[in-house]
């Protein structure tokens, strides 16, 4: 159940900067272009995928000056879901509650992972990475003492997952239940109070804890220029040389601002992807799909002449044919498409 603001949305600009020309049937890479340059052969652009209602929501939500940012309660107290919806709503938050794995599209009961150091890829825990980091929240709050999910297996699979461990979790509970808190620590929350102190400063902890919606400071960032190694790493991955490409992006994201380097970060993890799926690792590239949510979905529609629009179709389209089809692409299904540099 959703709560909170519409805000004016502003119309999408088109743009002719630098068009990412996919060829999706058998996972072919994408080619990342830039302007000025064009690809020899014609190209026609993506198609794009069915976007899920919460990604939609998001994507639409950025072209805005500065949008409320979702936070996400596990919870279902009939008398406190509406102050802390109205507090949300004062602080210029969103608000969606979640009283059961339902709410999420989770059906399944959880699969026993030997080591819980990434993000699961089947069962009950994998449809919450998906649906949490595509609805990409700036906090998650959690009432201790809702028996109707296991929130505090969901603390340990979301904070040991790099797709969102970023996402602050706030735990409250009644003082009484020592256990259940101590549980919430354990499992890896990032703030774990008594129930009387969250209805106190309810209003604080929101604002103190909450990531902020950053669409205006990316806008900004997004009006520069490619840096050189960002522009070399794209030529590598348009000629196909992942690894290659991989280590440039790095290098630039690494070497980038803060808000310039979500752009770099995002093409990384697109480069890396289809790296692993070089090397037949299809996990491994289904994993990067749930991670470059965070630094892709909050960027404006153009970014430093990158086309992100086409981007995000591409990486929709990627993601959702990874998920359904289970075999692993070959190499022999990579061969990229060529470009041709303009002077």
């Amino acid at each position: 159940m959703r709560y909170g603001h519409s805000g004016s949305e502003r119309a999408a600009i088109p743009l002719n900067f630098l068009t990412i020309y996919p060829a999706l049937i058998g996972h072919r890479p994408t080619m990342i272009g830039i302007q000025g340059h064009q690809p020899i052969a014609h190209h026609t652009s993506p198609t794009p995928g069915k976007i899920p209602r919460a990604l939609d929501r998001r994507i639409r939500s950025l072209q805005t000056e500065r949008m409320p940012t979702i936070i996400l309660a596990f919870l279902n107290d009939i008398f406190l879901l509406p102050r802390v919806q109205d507090v949300a709503r004062s602080g210029g938050y969103d608000l969606e509650s979640v009283a059961n794995p339902q709410d999420l599209g989770i059906d399944d009961d959880p699969i026993e992972r030997a080591i819980p150091l990434t993000e699961p890829l089947e069962g009950a825990e994998a449809i919450l990475i998906r649906q949490i980091s595509a609805m990409g929240p700036g906090l998650i709050l959690i009432d201790a003492t809702l028996k109707s999910l296991p929130w505090a297996s969901w603390i340990q699979v979301l904070k040991t997952s790099a797709a969102t461990r970023r996402i602050p979790i706030l735990v409250f509970g009644p003082h009484v239940e020592t256990e259940a808190l101590d549980r919430a620590r354990n499992m890896g929350a990032d703030v774990v109070i008594t129930r009387g102190t969250f209805h106190k400063r309810m209003a604080a902890l929101l604002k103190e804890h909450c990531l902020p919606d950053r669409t205006p400071e990316l806008q900004l960032a997004c009006e520069g220029q490619l840096s050189a190694k960002a522009l070399h790493g794209i030529q590598l991955h348009n000629r196909g040389e992942f690894f290659e490409a991989h280590e440039v992006l790095e290098q630039a994201w690494i070497e980038a601002a803060e808000d310039e380097g979500y752009l770099y970060r995002a093409l990384l993890q697109f480069t890396v992807a289809y790296l692993h799926l070089q090397r037949g690792n299809r996990r491994g590239a289904q994993k990067m799909m749930l991670r470059i949510h965070q630094w892709l979905d909050p960027l404006p529609d153009a970014c430093r002449s990158v086309d992100v629009a086409t981007l995000k179709a591409v990486v929709a389209e990627l993601r959702a044919s990874l998920t359904a089809d289970t075999s692993t692409p070959t190499p022999d299904h990579l061969h990229p498409q060529q470009i041709q540099l303009l002077s």
